[in-house]
């Protein structure tokens, strides 16, 4: 098997260094913020707000499923 070099490798370890963190607001939803884990640890992106920790999770678990295959569309 060939080693992850290139773009792949770089792009599979710096993701190493991130996390889902999920908060609940003061109104009792909840929402998830991404972030590293290292260093400045100021959320890249954030999610709306969901009525449930389990909602929460599967959202997540959405965006790390599409998130890599997702393409960029650039209305500007």
């Amino acid at each position: 098997m060939a080693s992850q070099g290139g773009l792949l490798g770089a792009v599979m370890l710096s993701t190493m260094n991130y996390e889902f963190v999920v908060r609940q607001s003061k109104d009792g939803q909840y929402y998830f913020t991404y972030r590293n884990s290292r260093g400045n640890t100021e959320p890249i992106c954030w999610s709306e707000n969901y009525t449930t920790k389990q909602a929460c999770l599967d959202a997540i678990d959405k965006v790390k499923y599409g998130a890599g295959k997702a393409p960029i569309t650039d209305l500007t």
